[in-house]
C-alpha cells in the first residue's frame, strides 16, 4: 500500500538557516516545545498541541492510520484493492495497538 499522502508527525524544531546564530540550548528548548505538537508537515502549522509528547507521537499515529484507512475504503470503493486486503490492513492495525 502506497503511504505517501501520510505525513503527519509528531513536531520538531527545523533548524533553518536564519537560527544559524541560536546557541544549542535555544534550539533544544524549541525542539521541547515543538516535541508537544502535531504537524502535517514539519514546517506547516500545528493542529494541536498534546498535554505530553508522547501524546502528541499517538495522536499522529491515529492520524496516519485514519488516513491510510480512508485511501485504503476508496481505493477498494473504485475497485483497486479487494475487500481482503482492507480487512488484512484492519487486523494489522489492530495488532500494533
Amino acid at each position: 500500500m502506497d503511504t505517501q499522502h501520510n505525513k503527519w508527525a509528531q513536531g520538531y524544531f527545523v533548524d533553518h538557516p536564519q537560527y544559524r546564530n541560536r546557541d544549542q540550548a535555544w534550539k533544544d528548548k524549541m525542539n521541547e516545545i515543538e516535541s508537544f505538537l502535531v504537524r502535517p508537515y514539519p514546517t506547516r502549522n500545528a493542529i494541536c498541541k498534546a498535554t505530553t509528547p508522547e501524546d502528541a507521537k499517538w495522536i499522529a499515529s491515529r492520524l496516519n492510520l485514519a488516513a491510510d484507512f480512508e485511501q485504503l475504503t476508496h481505493d477498494f470503493e473504485m475497485g483497486k484493492i479487494a475487500g481482503w486486503e482492507l480487512i488484512e490492513y484492519v487486523r494489522k492495525a489492530l495488532s500494533k495497538i
